[in-house]
């Protein structure tokens, strides 16, 4: 029977990765996401969704921690390896 491992560090590499690529996206152009989430709503709805200047901040701090758990798969990857 083959072993089944939890996590690889190919996997934490890639994960990492995916991490870095949104948690940038959320930190820096924030914009885009709340545009997506205006849409949504309005689309699935029918809602008119006016965000607020915290809403922005939420979602650069939600970039925070995608940029946290990429630091995390990279320490990962690295112990792993």
């Amino acid at each position: 029977m083959a072993e089944i491992t939890t996590a690889t560090p190919e996997g934490a590499l890639l994960l990492g990765f995916v991490f870095i690529i949104l948690g940038l996206f959320f930190l820096i152009k924030p914009e885009w996401f709340i545009k997506f989430q205006i849409w949504n709503q309005k689309f699935f709805l029918g809602a008119k969704y006016i965000p607020s200047k915290r809403t922005y901040l939420f979602v650069r701090l939600f970039g925070v921690l995608w940029m946290l758990g990429a630091i995390f798969c990279f320490w990962v990857y690295f112990t792993l390896i």
